[in-house]
């Protein structure tokens, strides 16, 4: 008794594992053995929502005409045989074959108009039928082999695990599945995305990384100086680039603008005055760093007076001291503040009044000075004269002078001038 070893087709996928980014491509690509029809049929195991798949053939020829027992050897193994071909059948009809490494593993009748398709090794139009001269002939056009039954696989757009399915033609029962991880999309960005900063001041950008455990990034710059975890230092007038790039997939990175611009600083003139109740004065202010030079002006004090739109101060009717503030219209943390000391009329003209006779006072006591000087009496001797009241002396030879006022020595009498 003979014994019969049925060896059953086995398929497999390569690769059978593999991660792809979101609408990421792979080709795949499948082994059958143990059968001569090594055909396979692609799908989904999620269906339409696990991604798409599309043939990976290679057009053989744009026209292809062959006669009634014509082989076409299409390659590793695969054979296209036109069987007979009827030009005068309504409709025009052709009967074909295909066959592998001997053995036949389609056979169909097709007619004019259709398109001949082997799962994914052969796919061929049939142009025409047509009675040739001395036999009857079919045309294909556009004929397209992927004799290896390669495919390429695009994922779908959101994350997940999905499933890619070949069938083995020669047996149904035969599968393999091969494993697809879309992970999402590495993606970086940089808060805030742009900013205008003053020169030598600083700011913190912050990187968000997702799509990976790995939220890594490193920081580079075209202007100024940043550390590595992002804190920005404007050193230079002008517009630089802050960028920052995923350390786990250095494609993607995000770019930051910062503008940098001169300090702006605001000055009050006068910076301080002193002013009578009910009174003005026009305060004027400078701004830099901005073309934009228009200030805001208020006052600090609830009841310390008004002004308005150009700096025109009107004191209150009360005395005190009251400060009048200058805010920057382009950047309101600059201000200047000048102090106005408000005084009633009584007051200040009392001050005017003792400042008057601190003048005359004053001007009484040099007056006494000059009179009490042309009073002294110049003391010439040809010796020296001894030491008065113990004080000092004095070298005529020098010819040296002594003035001594009366008040300072009123022991010594009145001294006159020697003839």
């Amino acid at each position: 008794m003979a014994i019969v070893t049925v060896t059953q087709a086995s398929v497999s996928i390569s690769p059978e594992n593999i991660s792809l980014l979101p609408e990421g491509n792979q080709k795949f690509t499948p082994t059958v053995t143990n059968t001569d029809n090594t055909a396979v049929t692609w799908s989904m195991a999620e269906g339409i929502e696990g991604g798409t798949i599309t043939d990976a053939g290679t057009q053989i020829a744009v026209k292809k005409a062959m006669a009634a027992g014509e082989r076409w050897d299409l390659g590793e193994g695969w054979l296209l045989t036109i069987n007979s071909i009827d030009a005068r059948a309504t409709p025009r009809q052709v009967w074909l074959s295909l066959s592998r490494n001997g053995t036949k593993v389609d056979d169909k009748v097709m007619v004019q108009g259709q398109t001949y398709q082997y799962n994914n090794i052969i796919v061929a139009q049939i142009d025409s039928v047509f009675a040739g001269a001395t036999t009857d002939m079919v045309q294909f056009t556009g004929v397209t082999t992927n004799l290896t039954g390669t495919v390429f696989y695009t994922a779908p757009i959101t994350p997940g695990t999905y499933h890619i399915v070949a069938t083995s033609a020669a047996d149904t029962t035969k599968t393999a599945t091969a494993t697809v991880t879309v992970t999402p999309a590495i993606s970086v960005s940089i808060d805030p995305a742009s900013t205008t900063l003053e020169i030598n001041k600083g700011i913190q950008f912050n990187a968000s990384v997702t799509g990976t455990n790995n939220t890594a990034v490193t920081w580079s710059i075209t202007g100024g100086s940043i550390n590595t975890t992002g804190l920005y230092v404007a050193t230079a007038l002008g517009t630089y680039q802050v960028t920052a790039t995923s350390v786990a997939d250095t494609g993607k990175k995000a770019t930051a603008t910062v503008t940098v611009v001169p300090a702006i600083s605001v000055i009050i003139d006068p910076a301080s005055t002193t002013l009578e109740i009910n009174k003005g004065i026009q305060f004027n202010a400078r701004v830099t760093g901005t073309n934009n030079t228009a200030v805001k002006w208020s006052v600090q004090e609830i009841g310390g007076g008004s002004i308005n739109t150009t700096g025109l101060y009107t004191a209150p009717s009360k005395s005190g001291t009251y400060h009048v503030i200058a805010t920057s219209v382009a950047d309101s943390t600059k201000t200047a503040i000048a102090t106005i000391t408000v005084t009633s009329v009584a007051k200040l003209a009392s001050e005017k009044g003792a400042d008057k006779l601190a003048t005359k006072e004053t001007d009484k006591i040099a007056e006494k000075h000059a009179k009490e000087r042309e009073t002294v009496t110049p003391i010439m001797n040809l010796g020296s004269i001894s030491t008065l009241n113990g004080s000092s002396t004095l070298d005529v030879a020098s010819g040296g002078r002594a003035f001594i006022l009366p008040e300072e020595r009123p022991d010594i009498g009145a001294i006159t001038q020697p003839k």
